[in-house]
């Protein structure tokens, strides 16, 4: 019994993790594209290991620094987008 629980537990939590991703993902849609490439990048949204700021600035030819600033903006926006969209996402978000 036990065993039983904690595999379908683990397919529920892999069910929401995926689904919590794709959301994602639906959200950075709205983004520059700068702001998905330095998200998923840092995150590792899309499969890929995640990044240091320094990498990617590296890889988009500007400064950690503005990296970090970027980011910043990027998901104070995505949480005002969340935040607009509470009721739909509630779901994925408890």
């Amino acid at each position: 019994y036990s065993t039983e629980l904690a595999s379908t537990t683990d397919s529920s939590r892999g069910v929401a993790a995926r689904e919590l991703r794709e959301l994602i993902v639906a959200l950075l849609s709205e983004f520059s594209s700068r702001d998905q490439q330095i998200l998923d990048r840092y995150f590792g949204l899309t499969g890929a290991p995640p990044m240091t700021l320094k990498e990617i600035g590296r890889e988009l030819g500007i400064t950690r620094e503005r990296v970090r600033q970027l980011k910043v903006v990027a998901l104070k926006k995505m949480q005002r987008t969340v935040n607009e969209h509470r009721e739909e996402y509630h779901a994925l978000l408890v």
